[in-house]
């Protein structure tokens, strides 16, 4: 009974600190305190979550149970993390001077190429997904976690071939989504970026997720927060009716997977948001702290997503949670927060220097460049680990995509520094 008290209290102690952290975040000057703020929500609802889902049957019966406390020590571990990662983006000042901007002509038609490539895949995957019911949505989710899923069957070979190519700009076509909104006079650049944003979305949803919707809510928040001081009053207007529209169509989406996992049982279906948005703190505070055996890079530096990178150990592509598991003495396959991901690779100081060393690359190729469209893009991906981090580390089996976006920015400061590439446009 005594335990089961501090493991209360611990995580009461959990909410408050993302609570203060939100009221300091507030009350300080800080340039980006805005940006963050969705991040410490979701970090706040997260902790809060995670005191409902202890009251839970699922929580009885599907947590590892090891007779040991809920730590303090693991909690105060998260929660330093999260001040680190939150630093860089909290002083990321993208002021009122202007944006730069590439050459209008170069980026339409770079819009043009793009939106043209995800039109055939955008189709077939709205189709497969306007086909989907709340069975094929189960079926589809237990059917990728046991490996027999293929998300791309649906499609044509022309329409896996486009869906290919569009994937590798997954994490860039957002800004270029909202760059298009800001300074395209054409509506059709509009929709075909917003085609080219959305084709990789679809392909998630397919697959009976709802990550891929999470963090597509997260991404277009955030950049409309990020962006909202550029935008005239006339385009907010349309901008705000759209952005509720398309929230409100999340919102739907994702409640209906949730119920269609539950099979329409209401209690068990808050149950399931409880342990989806809770868990990762309970995991950790309870089992993740305790492991003795970390698994020195491979449990975040893992798969590619594609094999067009060869396999560097036995654990890329695969990530392969029984190898994993008997390394750790513990389940692999649920979530620790991505912070916990940390701690299981590397150890504590380990964990942490990870966490700061990133923040610190994040912050040194950024400073004094923040209204240049190749920060923007590392913002956006530096922040996808926040999105994520109440879950796990987001670029898990995503390295290619990675390299490859950062091939893109280095690109772009190549060619930010040509006045005839890029021009500076004051809103």
């Amino acid at each position: 009974m005594i335990s089961e008290m501090n493991s209360y209290s611990v995580i009461i102690v959990n909410i408050l600190l993302y609570i203060l952290f939100l009221y300091f975040n507030y009350r300080s000057d800080y340039k980006g305190k805005n940006l963050i703020i969705i991040i410490a929500a979701l970090f706040l609802l997260s902790s809060i979550c995670t005191l409902l889902f202890y009251d839970t049957f699922l929580y009885q019966n599907l947590t590892e149970k090891r007779h040991a406390p809920f730590s303090l020590w693991a909690i105060i571990y998260l929660f330093i993390n999260f001040v680190i990662y939150s630093s860089p983006i909290q002083s990321f000042n993208m002021n009122g001077n202007g944006i730069d901007m590439p050459n209008l002509k170069y980026f339409n038609y770079t819009i043009c190429c793009l939106g043209l490539i995800s039109i055939v895949p955008f189709w077939e995957n709205l189709k497969a997904v306007l086909g989907m019911n709340s069975v094929s949505l189960v079926d589809s989710y237990y059917d990728k976690i046991s490996g027999d899923f293929n998300a791309r069957k649906h499609l044509s070979s022309i329409g896996r071939i486009c869906n290919g190519v569009i994937l590798w700009f997954q994490y860039i076509t957002p800004i270029f989504f909202f760059y298009t909104l800001l300074y395209s006079k054409k509506k059709v650049y509009i929709c075909l970026s917003f085609i080219a944003f959305i084709n990789p979305v679809l392909l998630g949803i397919l697959g009976g997720g709802r990550g891929a919707l999470f963090q597509t809510f997260c991404v277009l928040l955030f950049n409309y927060i990020l962006f909202y001081d550029h935008f005239s009053k006339r385009s907010k207007q349309y901008i705000n009716i759209i952005g509720i529209v398309i929230c409100l169509s999340i919102t739907i989406v994702l409640i209906y997977i949730t119920f269609s996992r539950a099979e329409g049982n209401f209690d068990f279906a808050l149950q399931q948001i409880y342990r989806y948005l809770g868990e990762g703190f309970a995991n950790f505070g309870e089992v993740g702290w305790y492991v003795q055996n970390h698994t020195n890079g491979h449990n975040v530096i893992n798969g590619t997503g594609n094999t067009f990178i060869s396999d560097l150990t036995d654990y890329f592509d695969s990530r392969d949670y029984e190898k994993l598991a008997l390394v750790t003495k513990m389940r692999m396959y649920v979530y620790y927060t991505v912070f916990g991901d940390y701690y299981i690779d590397f150890g504590a100081l380990g964990g942490i220097l990870f966490n700061l060393l990133l923040a610190c690359i994040f912050k040194y190729v950024t400073s004094g460049k923040e209204n240049s469209i190749s920060s923007i893009i590392l913002l956006n991906l530096y922040a996808r680990i926040g999105f994520s981090g109440i879950f796990c580390f987001v670029y898990m089996y995503r390295i290619d995509f990675i390299l490859f976006t950062l091939l893109v920015v280095f690109l772009f400061r190549r060619l930010e520094k040509k006045n005839t590439c890029f021009i500076r446009i004051v809103s």
